[in-house]
Order: C-alpha cells, then sequence, then structure tokens
C-alpha cells in the first residue's frame, strides 16, 4: 500500500516526469551552479544587485543551453548507434543477409 502512494508521488512538472529524462539532472546542475558562481562573483565585484541579477541570469542561460544541446546531441547519437546495433542484432538471428 505504502509503495503505491510513493510511485504516485512521483515529481512531475507540466505533467511530465523530467526527472527520469537523460540530460536534465546534469543540465539543471551545471546550470544553477554557474549561474549561482557568476552571480555571487559580480555582486562581491560590484555591490549592485541589478547586475548580480543580470550575470547570474545569463550565468545559468549560457551554460544550459550548451551544456543541454551538447548532452542531448550526445545522447540521441548513441541511441541512433543502439538502435543500430540492435537491428544488426536481429537480422543475424533472423539469418538474413547483413
Amino acid at each position: 500500500m505504502e509503495e503505491e502512494e510513493k510511485q504516485e508521488k512521483t515529481k512531475k512538472i507540466f505533467s511530465q516526469e523530467v526527472w527520469k529524462e537523460p540530460c536534465f539532472r546534469d543540465t539543471m546542475l551545471v546550470g544553477s551552479s554557474s549561474g549561482l558562481i557568476s552571480g555571487l562573483a559580480t555582486f562581491i565585484f560590484t555591490s549592485s544587485g541589478r547586475k548580480m541579477f543580470h550575470a547570474s541570469f545569463l550565468g545559468f542561460l549560457v551554460p544550459y543551453i550548451g551544456y543541454g544541446s551538447y548532452c542531448w546531441y550526445t545522447t540521441s547519437k548513441q541511441q541512433a548507434y543502439i538502435d543500430k546495433i540492435n537491428e544488426t542484432i536481429s537480422k543475424i538471428d533472423k539469418d538474413e543477409p547483413i
């Protein structure tokens, strides 16, 4: 009974379980940590809240898009390679010419 309740309480954003996406966690960690570091560094050197906000927002957005694009591209490339291997294996099992 308790296990069913735990499964129902999974974290969802826009009715999708984004935590199961292969690159979501890593991309969020890279983006948020770089945003935090750039925001703190800007605040230490300028003592301006507005500049700190701009720096932390760009510090989050640029690595998030950059690393996310790279990660999603490599993941899709690996998945295409795995699909090709599985197709070849299924052809070998059926004794078809490759």
